[in-house]
């Protein structure tokens, strides 16, 4: 039997995806320039992926996770968030 995806999960995956991309790159000290030039991308691309501008394809969600050194399905982990 198929896996049916709701349009709930899909938006939950991908904002942890968006949220692992910026955080990673963050923490590389990157620019929005320098991981498009690693993922061979132009800067908007990277810019209007983490501004929610476009959800990406899947191509480019690999080409995020080879130019960040993770495993693709690293980026869609949910991290604990801070509670204060």
């Amino acid at each position: 039997m198929p896996v049916q995806l709701h349009s709930d999960d899909v938006t939950t995956e991908i904002a942890a995806y968006r949220r692992n991309v910026e955080r990673l790159r963050e923490e590389r000290r990157w620019s929005h320039e320098a991981l498009a030039r690693r993922m061979g991308v132009s800067t908007a691309l990277v810019t209007n992926f983490e501004a929610h501008r476009t959800t990406g394809s899947i191509p480019t969600m690999i080409r995020f996770a080879n130019a960040l050194n993770v495993p693709v399905g690293e980026l869609f982990k949910e991290l604990p968030q801070n509670r204060f």
